[in-house]
């Protein structure tokens, strides 16, 4: 029933739904579809932290061939990307961003990630800016930019074999190809 209340929705997690999932999980905690949306819930609801929680304890105790599993790397990867960019935000202490509208925000992050951006086309020796980078496309909407920063981050880490099995992984779970 939840799941239905969610589509009807377009894929909000509702409270009705969320309900509904709670029952679900309370009859039987392996129900992985209500432990997801439960993870949804709380992402919508502003909680990544507990998004990530619940995502990564269904990630841990999935069997290695599930076939939901790379939904779920792609959903925690978009919550820790999400918490990320608003952490650099916070430590970079912008005035009175507080007070910004939604609009300007976004604005603000997507100046952010250019930056960024740039920042690696000068010097691209740094993988984990490479893969911030990515997260970061994927989590404003722009998934086109996070393959083209994928296929420039392989250009700058093409001697690094480990670096770029990191970078696989993170695209995978995004649900990119790797």
């Amino acid at each position: 029933m939840g799941e239905a209340l969610v589509f009807a929705a377009n894929g909000l997690v509702t409270a009705e739904a969320k309900a509904a999932f709670e029952r679900a999980v309370a009859l039987d905690a392996n129900v992985i579809q209500a432990r997801y949306f439960l993870g949804l819930a709380a992402e919508q609801d502003g909680d990544r932290a507990q998004a990530a929680t619940t995502w990564r304890a269904l990630i841990e105790s999935a069997p290695p061939d599930a076939p939901w599993i790379d939904l779920l790397r792609g959903a925690l990867a978009r919550v820790e990307a999400t918490a990320a960019a608003g952490r650099q935000a916070s430590d970079e202490k912008i005035p009175g961003s507080p007070e910004l509208s939604p609009d300007q925000r976004n604005a603000m992050i997507e100046g952010m990630v250019e930056r960024l951006s740039e920042r690696l086309h000068r010097d691209g020796a740094d993988p984990e800016g490479w893969l911030r980078l990515v997260r970061s496309y994927m989590v404003i909407g722009q998934p086109d930019k996070a393959r083209a920063a994928a296929v420039d981050a392989r250009r700058a880490l093409e001697g690094d074999a480990t670096k770029l099995r990191r970078l696989d992984e993170l695209l995978k779970g995004l649900g990119l190809k790797g």
